[in-house]
């Protein structure tokens, strides 16, 4: 094979390269695909980072009432300057601890959100991110 040129006689051969070559890439693309997988499970897992808005959506609260317990210190919350932050996982750890208080020797624990807030809020934070 001079200067990139093939033969009749060597076909089976460059085939048979490229084959190997192309099982290769599919491995890698296969490897980095989960890979992927797993950094975009974390991002999307609780340790999310949320504005006020996100943060009273998941909640069930107003903008309004989150701002009154964030004064009063009822809620965990973060300040990067002037910025309100809220961690999902925080906020659900606080929601449940305090629900548990409010049901007490019951057992009836309510649930923070159903599964249509839960899409309604990763719509509102693709938006936003975006």
């Amino acid at each position: 094979m001079a200067n990139g040129t093939l033969t009749f006689d060597q076909l089976p051969q460059a085939v048979e390269t490229l084959n190997k070559n192309i099982e290769s890439l599919i491995g890698l693309i296969n490897t980095m695909s989960e890979r992927i997988s797993v950094i975009e499970q974390t991002m999307t897992g609780r340790e999310i980072p949320m504005d006020v808005e996100e943060a009273s959506v998941l909640i069930k609260r107003t903008k309004g009432t989150l701002y009154k317990m964030v004064c009063n210190k009822e809620v965990p919350f973060h300040k990067k300057g002037n910025r309100l932050i809220f961690y999902k996982n925080e906020l659900l750890d606080w929601f449940s601890d305090d629900t548990d208080k409010e049901a007490g020797a019951s057992g009836i624990v309510s649930t923070v959100v159903d599964e249509s807030e839960i899409t309604d809020l990763a719509k509102l934070i693709r938006k936003n991110r975006v």
